[in-house]
């Protein structure tokens, strides 16, 4: 939730902090986004990953199974900070969609959307330390009545739809 200590680990999370205080002093808005998916997505997160070794007959390669994330649709994110932009509320919003989901997960439900389902998934990273992030979007339904519509299993439905309609 909002209202929850963030914990930054490395430097980049600090930064990430310090820029949210610093909006706060000033009355901004903050929007804390949830791991963005869609058609143009970068290609360095474990979707576009994922995505690339779909289709392949080797084992698929992750970095670790155990990370726990919240998966949002570009949609969602663009109609949440359209509702954040025509609001007049300060403070921390999440735009998340509330749904934990770990890499292991991610990764047997778009083998099972490629129709892959006995493919193994394998780690290739040594370190299986567990961190879980999952936004809390109750405060943007509350305030805005906004709310994700695109669940993960439709909106990657649709990125393979799109992926592979040009190969």
């Amino acid at each position: 939730a909002e209202i929850d200590p963030c914990e930054p680990r490395g430097t980049y999370a600090e930064v990430k902090v310090a820029v949210e205080e610093k909006m706060l002093e000033h009355g901004q808005i903050v929007a804390r986004i949830a791991n963005v998916y869609g058609a143009k997505m970068s290609s360095q997160n474990v979707i576009s990953d994922i995505l690339s070794q779909l289709f392949q007959e080797e084992p698929l390669k992750v970095r670790c199974r155990f990370p726990v994330r919240d998966f949002i649709h570009i949609t969602d994110v663009v109609q949440g900070l359209v509702a954040l932009a025509q609001g007049e509320s300060g403070g921390i919003f999440n735009l998340g969609s509330g749904v934990a989901t770990s890499i292991m997960e991610l990764a047997k439900l778009m083998m099972e959307l490629a129709e892959q389902k006995n493919r193994e998934v394998v780690c290739s990273d040594s370190d299986h330390s567990y961190s879980n992030v999952v936004l809390n979007p109750a405060k943007m339904k509350r305030q805005y009545g906004w709310k994700v519509k695109t669940d993960l299993r439709q909106g990657l439905e649709q990125l393979l739809k799109k992926e592979y309609k040009r190969t």
